[in-house]
């Protein structure tokens, strides 16, 4: 394989498993309802020790997050709003932990599908995100 693809936190009903069939890459998937905090640290751990025959210099950590994993309550402004998606405080948490596990690590975030056509007037989307990626730069 080229590269591996952790995917966490997608709904089985919302998935086309043919999406996470992709060349060249190992694809793992951690569903929305098996997310708990245990079995995310579990599969940081698995990720650092994959990364153990690899220049620290050399890799790149890419965390990409699709806004649609979000739950409807923080995030109403995606085109696939999510009920059953994932709370911030496991985000948020996630963030601090790839922080912490892979320090050394260059890491770059990326941020996917907000759609400010779709916020609140409030813009509580916009402000979710914010607050993730003041978690991601502090």
């Amino acid at each position: 394989h080229h590269y591996e693809l952790i995917q966490i936190g997608l709904n089985p009903f919302h998935q086309n498993t043919q999406d996470l069939e992709l060349t060249g890459a190992h694809v793992e998937v951690l569903w929305s309802n098996d997310c708990a905090q245990e079995k995310i640290q579990n599969t940081l751990q698995k990720i650092k020790k994959s990364l153990d025959k690899f220049s620290q210099d050399e890799t790149l950590i890419l965390v990409s997050l699709d806004a649609d994993v979000l739950n409807h309550a923080v995030m109403p402004a995606v085109s696939a709003v999510n009920p059953t998606g994932l709370p911030l405080t496991l985000i948020s948490n996630l963030f601090k932990d790839i922080k912490k596990e892979f320090s050394s690590y260059q890491k770059v975030l990326g941020i996917y599908e907000y759609n400010p056509l779709y916020d609140t007037v409030s813009a509580a989307g916009a402000k979710t995100l914010a607050s993730l990626i003041y978690d991601w730069i502090v």
